[in-house]
């Protein structure tokens, strides 16, 4: 697991650096946090990466996800709006 998550800190730091330190989204700067401690609440400015769709909306449309580097505050209400979406395409296929 260790392995796994040094490929997603490399590939946060690539897109980090390819974007100029800024958020893909708003454009804001971001601080690119090397570690955080278990149970601590991640802050707003922080590089995160964010998958464009999101994985569950790219596998329910058989398309392909890019990542990109966002701030946590970005992905985070991304990630809520696009939880909204999903319930709701759910409700509606559910008889």
């Amino acid at each position: 697991m260790g392995n796994r998550s040094g490929n997603w800190r490399k590939k946060r730091y690539r897109l980090f650096k390819a974007q100029g330190g800024l958020c893909y989204w708003c454009g804001t700067p971001m601080q690119e946090l090397e570690f955080m401690e278990a149970g601590r609440r991640v802050p707003g400015y922080a590089c995160t990466l964010d998958h464009v769709p999101s994985r569950v909306l790219a596998k329910l449309n058989g398309i392909r996800c890019k990542t990109v580097a966002a701030c946590q505050t970005c992905n985070g209400k991304r990630a809520a709006e696009e939880h909204e979406q999903i319930e709701l395409v759910r409700r509606h296929l559910t008889p």
